[in-house]
């Protein structure tokens, strides 16, 4: 008898050791389960608390055609002077007896080509060059002069110094008031510049061929407050463009010139605007 309860106590010895060992088995296994499972993206943050977001994967600046012909500048309180290679433009300052932003304005303008010269005289009391860029080619030249409240933009063809003022070509092609063209950049052609134009509440989009004197409308996928850069590809096949709707919101666009197309690329950060200056005609104003 004596034999029989410790056999019995044996076998329950061992059925409770067995039972654990089971329990904290399962228990392994679901701690496993939770570590490995995936959880929700998360932004990290520096030291200031500022936000550090992954960049946008479809934003590749090495995609698009930089014109490097920007030019030297030399900018004194009484001529301005742009120079690049055998071509340079300048300018006298004429301060007149008013007090004030409207005191000074730029004069007549020369422009050099080798043993040529061409001058031609804003109208409308242009304060300040605000950039300068040549073509491709180097045969077609773009000025853009502030006149207090926008930017003109003037095209001047090099071989014979005529001269297109491109808010008054837009105009007589649209019947729209035009108050500035807020950016602009030639194609790797050499004769289409890609101009972003309106007021201060509204953006547009177009093309302009110096060579056949005519106009491409972007068709816009809605009403944009304003464009920051208008971008080639380095084929010259495609146009981008980054613009503003809502307010301080941008995202990037795409033009299909073969399909007359535009579409949604990508939202663009603040990050993301400054990796493109470099890509438009370099801001010379004072």
């Amino acid at each position: 008898m004596k034999q029989f309860k410790l056999l019995v106590l044996a076998l329950f010895v061992i059925f409770s050791i067995a039972g654990c060992a089971k329990n904290n088995t399962g228990n392994l296994s679901g701690s496993n389960s939770s570590t490995e499972s995936p959880s929700a993206p998360q932004s990290s943050s520096d030291n200031s608390g500022k936000s550090n977001q992954p960049e946008s994967k479809a934003l590749d600046p090495g995609q698009y055609f930089a014109n490097e012909n920007n030019g030297t500048v030399k900018n004194t309180d009484k001529q301005f002077e742009w120079v690049s290679g055998s071509i340079s433009v300048t300018s006298e300052k004429i301060k007149s007896k008013d007090v004030g932003p409207d005191s000074e304005h730029l004069g007549e303008i020369l422009i050099k080509e080798g043993e040529h010269s061409y001058k031609f005289n804003p109208k409308n009391n242009e304060r300040q060059f605000q950039s300068i860029s040549l073509s491709a080619d180097q045969k077609l030249l773009a000025i853009s002069l502030f006149n207090g409240a926008g930017s003109d933009l003037f095209i001047v063809d090099l071989s014979n110094g005529n001269t297109i003022d491109l808010k008054t070509e837009i105009t007589t092609n649209t019947n729209e008031t035009i108050e500035t063209v807020a950016a602009y950049n030639w194609s790797p052609t050499g004769y289409d510049l890609a101009i972003a134009y309106g007021d201060t509440s509204s953006s547009k989009i177009a093309i302009y061929n110096a060579d056949k004197n005519s106009f491409t409308f972007v068709p816009s996928p809605s009403t944009f407050i304003s464009t920051a850069f208008v971008l080639w590809n380095k084929e010259g096949r495609t146009l981008d463009f980054v613009s503003e709707k809502p307010s301080d919101q941008y995202k990037l666009y795409r033009f299909d010139l073969q399909n007359n197309e535009v579409h949604d690329v990508v939202d663009i950060s603040r990050d993301d605007i400054s990796k493109l200056e470099n890509l438009s005609p370099k801001y010379i104003g004072e």
